[in-house]
């Protein structure tokens, strides 16, 4: 059996484990992710991960609920400093989740669950609760630069969750035709919430 770890030692570990996990999750999705090969990457015993973590679900779990938070905390950043009004927010947000939905596993549709699913579709009352303050905080900066959104929060979540949506099932059409679809329901969509131009 292996010395213990002191706390500080516990702590670097698991974070090196959650991102040596993200990595392989982004590259190789849940249902290819090896918990061995994680261990062997990190230089852990498969009996040392599970001190850590249940099962390669509660890390995915866990990994998702980080990255979540970050992207959350990133785009308020983002809003407070930049001037881009919401119009332009919301078709920024809709490219990147197409863009994320065909490079990263994270976001992947194909997976169980996934990133998109985390931050839009799960509909936990602690999830929506979380995702309604986000939308009400996003509201709250703009209308300090005197942009008012169209529609209740509930309303803009649902709207980036069609984003989510749609972004994620790019695979199931020619690529043409979908890009051509996904542009007219995101202008239709972001219509509804920003109005045509941005102030």
């Amino acid at each position: 059996m292996g010395r213990a770890y002191t706390e500080e030692e516990r702590e670097k570990l698991k974070i090196r484990i959650k991102q040596l996990g993200k990595e392989m999750f982004e590259k190789e999705g849940f249902k290819n992710f090896r918990i061995q090969k994680l261990t062997k990457e990190s230089g852990i015993s498969l009996g040392g991960f599970y001190t850590f973590f249940e099962n390669k679900e509660s890390l995915y779990r866990e990994i998702l609920n980080d990255e979540k938070n970050r992207i959350r905390a990133k785009i308020i950043d983002w809003v407070k400093k930049c001037h881009i009004g919401p119009r332009d927010f919301f078709i920024e947000i809709a490219d990147k989740f197409q863009e994320k939905a065909r490079e990263n596993k994270l976001y992947e549709a194909r997976e169980s669950y996934n990133l998109v699913d985390e931050v839009l579709l799960d509909t936990e009352d602690t999830n929506k609760r979380e995702n309604l303050a986000f939308i009400q905080k996003l509201r709250e900066i703009w209308e300090e630069k005197g942009i008012y959104l169209n529609g209740s929060n509930e309303e803009i979540y649902g709207i980036l969750a069609l984003f989510g949506v749609v972004a994620m099932k790019w695979y199931v059409m020619d690529e043409s035709v979908f890009e051509k679809l996904y542009v007219e329901v995101c202008d239709n969509l972001i219509g509804k919430i920003a109005g045509t131009a941005d102030s």
